[in-house]
C-alpha cells in the first residue's frame, strides 16, 4: 500500500511540475507534400481531362445551331 502511494505522489509530480508536450506541426511538410506528389499531379490532369470530355459529351445532347446559306447560279434558258 505504501508503494502504491509513493508511485501516486511521484505521478502527480511529474503530472504538475513538468511542462505539457507539445505537438508538432506538419502543416508546411504536409503542404510541401501534395505540391511535390508526381502521382498526385498526373491524377489531377486525368481528372481534368476526364471533366473536359464530360463537358463535351453533354454538349452532344443539347441542341445545335447552324447557319447555312446556299448559293445557285440561275441558268440563261434561250428560247
Amino acid at each position: 500500500m505504501e508503494n502504491i502511494k509513493i508511485i501516486f505522489y511521484i505521478l502527480i509530480f511529474f503530472l504538475v511540475l513538468l511542462p505539457p508536450l507539445k505537438a508538432q506541426d506538419f502543416t508546411e511538410l504536409v503542404q510541401n507534400a501534395w505540391e511535390n506528389n508526381s502521382l498526385l499531379k498526373s491524377k489531377g490532369f486525368q481528372l481534368q481531362s476526364a471533366t473536359y470530355n464530360l463537358q463535351e459529351a453533354k454538349a452532344q445532347f443539347g441542341p445545335a445551331v447552324s447557319f447555312g446559306t446556299q448559293y445557285t447560279l440561275a441558268s440563261v434558258v434561250e428560247l
